[in-house]
């Protein structure tokens, strides 16, 4: 196979060259046809050429054996200066290996790009340089595939020998695997019916378990419609009564009414009578304090009235004393003037007592007046008592709830 591939790239590769002399042959039959002034611009191009490449010398051609690696490209060929080259040994199949058809079309399209581009840059000279690279390449190629045929013989038998190996261990484990396969096909087989069983299994209780759903969703449906008839019946029933309880109130809201305006009135009778009455009591009030006072100021005149009798009497006996004494005296010396008037003091004591006893010096006109005045100050004291006893019982005979509205 690839001494295969190796001579058709070298069928290929000569055939670039055959293409790339004929170009260069059309490119100078061309440029003998062209006039005189055209042929002096091609030759002063081709001296700047000259001039370019003394100033800037380059490398050689790329390297075609490394161009011909897997996973390089090769867009355009550079043609250079010729350098020496030198031949690696072929350690690997990557060293060189067979010319690719993208290679073929891009020497086509290097060779297109330099028949067009002969007229400006390039020039005959370095079409000829040109062409002896191309030349001593094709020979480097040529040892190079030489020697490259010789360690691709030695890959290809150890590959036959790898491949023959790792064709048996695959044969063994494709033998595994089908056994494999031929065990998990007929556990599938059982899952398949196992699984058919039970989908069937559980298809029936499904089945029974819709069945029970729609009847029990139908006796639902029915107490459904019961409880809502029930309900219906209370409500309307709840309804009436409701109606008759807002009747009911309203005429016991009516009577309430009638009979708030009617307690209103009585009490506000009430009120007014309670506050007569505490006019009243407070009257009775104040004539009772009245009365109190006038009894005090009364009391306070009978304290007084009977404070000055009592001095009166007191200086009455006192004078009276001293005329006894006096008379005593004076009887001591007169004794038949008191053997005279014995009879007299005798009525006297029993008229008016030891105490009210006086001996007055001017007869008996100023006894009976004094007797008078004490007469009448009797009276009047006897007249005071009797009315304050009389104020005193009337007090006694007021009622509980009087003396509570007075409290």
């Amino acid at each position: 196979m690839h001494e295969e591939t190796i001579g058709v790239y070298n069928a290929e590769f000569v055939n670039r060259y055959t293409f790339s002399e004929t170009s260069l042959a059309t490119n100078v039959t061309h440029q003998d046809q062209l006039p005189i002034e055209e042929k002096k611009e091609n030759t002063e191009s081709v001296n700047l050429g000259k001039e370019k490449e003394t100033k800037e010398p380059t490398s050689s051609i790329r390297n075609v054996a490394t161009s011909n690696q897997p996973g390089i490209e090769r867009n355009t060929l550079e043609y250079k200066e010729p350098t020496e080259v030198t031949i690696p040994a072929p350690e690997s199949n990557t060293a060189a290996g067979p010319v690719k058809p993208d290679e073929i079309l891009t020497a086509k399209q290097d060779s297109k790009q330099i028949e067009q581009g002969s007229d400006a840059n390039n020039n005959w000279r370095q079409v000829q340089s040109d062409v002896a690279q191309m030349h001593q390449a094709l020979e480097q190629r040529k040892t190079c595939s030489q020697y490259q045929k010789t360690g691709i013989k030695e890959k290809k038998t150890v590959l036959i020998n790898t491949l023959q190996n790792t064709l048996g261990e695959e044969q063994q484990v494709r033998t595994r695997v089908e056994e494999e396969l031929n065990q998990a096909r007929i556990a599938y087989s059982e899952l398949e019916v196992r699984s058919q069983n039970e989908l069937a299994q559980m298809r029936q209780t499904l089945d029974n378990e819709i069945r029970l759903r729609n009847t029990r969703e139908q006796e639902l449906k029915l107490e459904k419609e019961e409880i809502v008839d029930e309900l219906q019946k209370t409500l309307y029933e709840v309804q009436q009564a409701r109606t008759r309880e807002i009747v009911d109130f309203s005429q016991t809201r009516s009577a309430y009414i009638v009979l708030k305006g009617r307690l209103q009135n009585e009490l506000q009778v009430k009120e007014n009578a309670s506050r007569e009455q505490q006019r009243i009591l407070e009257e009775e009030r104040q004539q009772k304090t009245d009365l109190e006072d006038r009894l005090r100021t009364l009391q306070l005149q009978m304290e007084e009235e009977r404070n000055r009798h009592e001095q009166r009497e007191m200086l009455s006996r006192q004078s009276l004393q001293q005329e006894l004494q006096a008379k005593e005296n004076a009887s001591q010396s007169n004794s038949v003037f008191w053997k005279k008037n014995a009879n007299r003091r005798q009525t006297w004591r029993i008229a008016y007592g030891p105490c009210n006893f006086k001996w007055k010096k001017k007869g008996t006109g100023t006894s009976q007046r004094e007797m008078l005045s004490r007469q009448s100050v009797q009276q009047e004291l006897q007249v005071k008592e009797n009315a304050i006893t009389e104020q005193k019982a009337s007090f006694g005979r007021r009622t509980p709830t009087e003396d509570r509205l007075g409290g």
